[in-house]
């Protein structure tokens, strides 16, 4: 009986341990995954930010239309750039108005220009 409560103890033993080992190689590959997936998104936000560097946030400028279309908030944007500001020839990818409609208070523009010195040339 005591040489059964021994070998019991050993075989519980040996199942610890390979336990210990299975549990550091699990933690092990949590902390590799956890440096990856902050990797990834430290990636993730400078695509985002290199895919925004074109854009330009314009405000309070006056919704005319209900529904505005995005082509005619470019329309808008592009005449305000041409007449305003003296650049004609800004080429816009898209332009849209962002956030809820609310009464008499104009929604931000977000402004897509085609090139980065478009850009440049509106934010001086």
């Amino acid at each position: 009986m005591v040489d059964d409560l021994k070998s019991e103890i050993k075989d519980l033993e040996k199942e610890k341990k390979d336990a210990k080992t299975k549990i550091g190689i699990l933690a092990d590959q949590a902390e590799s995954s956890d440096r990856k997936i902050k990797e990834l998104e430290e990636k993730i936000n400078q695509q985002e930010d290199y895919s925004r560097r074109k854009n330009v946030r314009i405000s309070g400028v006056e919704e005319r239309v209900i529904n505005e279309t995005w082509e005619q908030t470019a329309t808008t944007v592009t005449s305000l750039l041409g007449s305003k500001m003296q650049l004609p020839g800004v080429v816009l990818e898209r332009a849209h108005r962002v956030g809820p409609r609310r009464d008499n208070i104009p929604r931000t523009i977000v402004a897509c220009f085609a090139r980065y010195n478009d850009r440049d040339a509106v934010m001086m």
